[in-house]
């Protein structure tokens, strides 16, 4: 290999999250001949920075898709087959997402991380065996997100990870449907060092109000953006420690679809800053009655949301009536609200108010 491009591809391997350090990989490879690899990271890194609804994404979305058809038995030779590691596709130019079957795998991690970058890793299994692996591995703290896939650790065992493993770049961190209850947000609040953390999924668990009320005290979290809750058992009052936390006020997201979600907590969540920044707004599947509809109806922070998801609550007709009638409800591009035990005149004002951007089915 070249000393400038082994250079080149360790630097993109130390820092996989850096675009412009693979656009001057890209311009290397154009220098020397080889013009569809660089197009390739080109194409792929333009088209990850646009939006989705962009129509140029699709197209350049096309053309690398025929260009991984024609190219990708050759690219694939770049890295290196590894027992229980699968390859999860191309992102901005390179293989950089794995699955990890094992996390005994990682015994090969110098193999793997030394061949290019890894962005991402996805466990499916790890055992008492393979933990001290990955809370071992240095090259953790060079990911940018982290998913362990349904019970694929333990409770017992991600707290010890949590606490000691390196994950300084990390990013996204997702978690669902571990069997995880009030530990975990207690030790990420309070012992993970986890500064640039942007994402974290704790949906279909069982953290309640404590775990919650320790996690919304904490000041350690100063990146996040998007925290789902989905599926936990927090309730009012751990709703309501969430809109005092000082890390939880500049949200793009928050996912609280069955939460156990009432009144007393939707009335705190319309007094807080946790929706100014959403345009999703999806609180189905919890208790929401009249009182927390109108507090959503008088909500002036709810003037950019698009859709409203208030499916399978307790809302009748004086709460649908509020939301027809309020004012900085205009902007709906979907209101979905069926399962719901209003009548005939509820049912009526929305449908004056929204006509067809209003769904009861």
């Amino acid at each position: 290999m070249h000393p400038e491009q082994a250079a080149i591809l360790q630097t993109i391997s130390e820092n996989p999250g850096d675009d412009t350090v693979r656009l001057i990989f890209a311009d290397w490879l154009e220098e020397r001949g080889d013009t569809t690899r660089a197009q390739f990271i080109r194409y792929q890194i333009d088209a990850h920075q646009r939006p989705w609804t962009d129509p140029q994404r699709g197209r350049l979305d096309a053309i690398v898709r025929q260009m991984l058809l024609d190219h990708e038995a050759i690219w694939r030779l770049e890295r290196p087959e590894i027992a229980g590691v699968r390859r999860l596709g191309y992102y901005r130019g390179w293989c950089d997402h794995f699955s990890i079957d094992d996390a005994s795998a990682l015994r090969h991690a110098d193999r793997l991380f030394e061949s290019g970058p890894v962005d991402e890793l996805v466990f499916d299994r790890i055992d008492e065996q393979s933990l001290g692996l990955l809370i071992g591995c240095p090259y953790l703290s060079r990911v940018r997100s982290l998913r362990f896939n349904p019970h694929a650790i333990r409770p017992v065992d991600l707290v010890g990870f949590l606490m000691h493993a390196q994950l300084d770049r990390l990013e996204q961190l997702v978690l669902r449907d571990q069997g995880i209850y009030n530990e975990v947000p207690i030790v990420l609040a309070e012992q993970a060092h986890l500064p640039n953390l942007r994402r974290l999924d704790l949906s279909v668990n069982y953290i309640g109000q404590p775990g919650i009320e320790r996690f919304a005290q904490s000041s350690r979290l100063p990146s996040l953006s998007y925290l789902s809750l989905f599926r936990n058992r927090i309730g009012d009052a751990g709703v309501e420690a969430l809109t005092h936390a000082p890390h939880l006020q500049e949200l793009d997201e928050l996912e609280l679809q069955n939460t156990y979600l009432g009144d007393k907590g939707c009335v705190a969540l319309a007094k807080s800053n946790l929706w100014k920044r959403s345009r999703t707004l999806n609180l189905c599947y919890n208790r929401i009655g009249n009182k927390g509809a109108q507090a959503i109806a008088n909500c002036s922070h709810l003037s950019d949301v698009e859709i409203l998801v208030l499916r399978a609550n307790s809302i009748k007709d004086a709460g649908a009536v509020a939301l027809a009638q309020s004012p900085h409800l205009r902007n709906l591009k979907s209101l979905e609200i069926n399962c719901n035990p209003f009548k005939a005149r509820g049912r009526e004002r929305l449908i004056s108010s929204f006509s067809e951007r209003v769904h009861f089915e």
